[in-house]
């Protein structure tokens, strides 16, 4: 993801993982090392469901087909969107990340709420309507080496980070800013989509991983990560089912039906252990390999704890919003006015 911009560059979401075990676990082209061609026309997939009073939707998952993405498969096999038809889009590998929304290609799009609103500078369209991660998915992962085991010890440290934009970035400010450091106290070193090489090298002393990612990666590897938490709670909305606020206007019921079978689906997986790796199977190609099949699971298990644990929306709302603004505001993130109490609504989460 290009920050400020979803017109120039890949703009990578939340869910643009890397490294070798969980890329290979996905047919190799999973997340930051996918080698997907941008110029083919992105996966789409339709429930079986026949419209009736309700309008088809189009939900966009940003990239390749991932396990992380469960919620979204399920929804469909089991049919939670009711007789709604909805189709499951995934993005390009360049593709900017809310482009399809604003035009109207989408009806929604899973991406990060904290990125929606650095987006919203551009324009004041996007609405945040219901959480997909209840937890933001960012920590810190140490070296063994580097003596890091608090987010004060990060001072004079390399931290790495994809680059100065997206979630990786906004979790590290509010790391430095939750113990009074600012980004000159510590060495930033932009490492790409690399982690599992810069941390394995040795190139930096810590980095901003995600939770469902890389702490799997590196857990897997046995390179002893240390894992430290990042206080977002008020800060920063991390994954969210996001629309624009013309098509919630014009389309309420259709909001709260997809809101309504996302949370279904929730309820699901948490009952049903195998219902995530079934559901899958029919996008991730090879799911049943071995490796693939190993590395998925293992993903999948970082992934439920972050995903809503009860039947509504829990800390989620317009206050939520504010304070999200607010935070990347004071941390320059957000420069121009963004209206964080119009930009995330409980409404349709009920």
């Amino acid at each position: 993801m290009r920050l400020l911009s979803t017109n120039s560059g890949p703009y990578r979401s939340f869910l643009r993982v890397s490294g070798l075990v969980l890329a290979s676990a996905l047919v190799l082209p999973l997340g930051a090392c996918a080698n997907s061609d941008s110029s083919a026309a992105p996966q789409a997939v339709s429930s079986p469901e026949v419209a009736t009073a309700l309008p088809a939707v189009t939900v966009g998952l940003t990239y390749i087909p991932n396990i992380q993405f469960a919620p979204a498969y399920a929804a469909v096999s089991e049919k939670n969107f009711g007789a709604q038809q909805v189709e499951l889009r995934h993005h390009g590998q360049n593709e900017g990340l809310f482009n399809a929304l604003r035009s109207g290609q989408e009806n929604f799009v899973i991406a990060g709420a904290d990125e929606a609103a650095v987006a919203a500078e551009q324009a004041d369209d996007l609405l945040v309507v219901s959480p997909y991660y209840e937890q933001h998915p960012v920590e810190v992962l140490a070296t063994k080496d580097s003596g890091i085991k608090s987010l004060s010890d990060l001072k004079g440290k390399r931290v790495g980070v994809p680059g100065r934009f997206g979630e990786n970035w906004f979790g590290l400010l509010l790391a430095l800013k939750s113990v009074g450091l600012a980004p000159e106290d510590v060495q930033i070193v932009e490492i790409g989509y690399t982690q599992r090489a810069a941390f394995s090298s040795g190139r930096v002393d810590a980095l901003v991983g995600f939770k469902n990612n890389d702490a799997v990666q590196f857990q897997t590897l046995d390179l002893g990560a240390t894992a430290i938490e990042i206080p977002t709670q008020g800060k920063l909305l991390g994954a969210s089912i996001i629309t624009t606020k013309k098509y919630a206007q014009a389309n309420p019921a259709s909001v709260k039906n997809v809101v309504k079978g996302f949370f279904k689906t929730y309820g699901d997986l948490a009952q049903d252990p195998n219902l995530a790796m079934q559901a899958s199977g029919a996008y991730i190609p090879d799911l049943n390999e071995k490796a693939i099949s190993e590395a998925a699971k293992a993903t999948w298990q970082a992934t439920l704890p972050l995903l809503p644990q009860s039947a509504t929306c829990q800390n989620f709302g317009p206050t939520q919003g504010t304070q999200m603004v607010e935070f990347l505001k004071s941390s320059g993130l957000i420069t121009k006015p963004v209206d964080g109490a119009s930009l995330v609504t409980s409404e349709f989460c009920q």
